[in-house]
């Protein structure tokens, strides 16, 4: 597909008492946006040690078409910086990327969410609260993923607005047990919002991972009997070959 090689692309940065009012006007604005505009909502973590909420877009279309539809996203609750502008490509796409050998321990889990709910974002505020080492995450889900039928292929999960996810990151391995139970006692307050994963974050559930596929599962548990009856293939999100 042909994007750039200059797109519109840049962050949003709200101020800790703007939290509620970014995540609900991006609730409401995300499922109706074209699916040439992407949104990812980050909050807490290294990069955000005073309770910066993030949110990163970019728009691959036409844009002056772009700076109009982000106009209300700009204007409806007044970011307190706003990087937004004409980028190259490349450089937004590689953005996220970490060093190849990374010097911190992570660790996080995740589940799809059908919509930002008023109740969602109460837990987030009152119960999880991020800070310098635990992050929240909301990517946009939609677009084309949504264009397939849930039962037209192994993914169950293609009508979800958003992917939530609950992120660690720390330098100490001595502190991973506690980083993790961490990550575990947020993830309790917020999982009741979720329905199913993004199959690359695997659980050690295996009923996590059969449900995953909902409906789905029948038809690939067979063909894993007809291909893989002894189950070589299984050091992944593993469906077992059918009784």
């Amino acid at each position: 597909h042909h994007v750039g090689p200059k797109v519109l692309a840049g962050d949003l940065v709200y101020a800790p008492a703007q939290t509620r009012d970014a995540l609900e006007y991006f609730s409401h604005f995300a499922p109706g946006a074209p699916r040439e505009l992407s949104g990812e909502f980050s909050w807490g973590g290294a990069e955000g040690e005073d309770g910066d909420l993030t949110l990163s877009v970019c728009y691959v279309g036409d844009p002056h078409e772009g700076e109009r539809l982000l106009k209300p996203l700009r204007t409806k609750v007044k970011p307190r910086a706003d990087s937004i502008g004409l980028k190259d490509y490349v450089a937004v796409q590689s953005q996220f990327d970490g060093p190849p050998l990374s010097s911190q321990n992570q660790y996080l889990k995740g589940g799809f969410v059908a919509e930002m709910t008023p109740a969602l974002i109460d837990a987030l505020i009152d119960e999880v609260k991020p800070d310098a080492d635990l992050s929240i995450v909301f990517e946009q889900c939609g677009g084309a993923i949504s264009d397939v039928a849930p039962t037209a292929t192994a993914i169950a999960h293609r009508r979800e607005s958003f992917q939530l996810l609950v992120a660690a990151s720390w330098k100490n391995a001595a502190d991973n047990e506690a980083h993790r139970a961490r990550v575990h006692a947020a993830w309790d307050k917020v999982s009741p919002f979720t329905s199913g994963f993004y199959v690359n974050l695997n659980t050690a559930d295996q009923k996590a991972v059969d449900d995953n596929y909902g409906p789905n599962r029948a038809r690939l548990t067979a063909l894993k009997k007809e291909y893989d009856p002894a189950n070589l293939f299984r050091l992944n999100a593993n469906i077992r070959p059918a009784a």
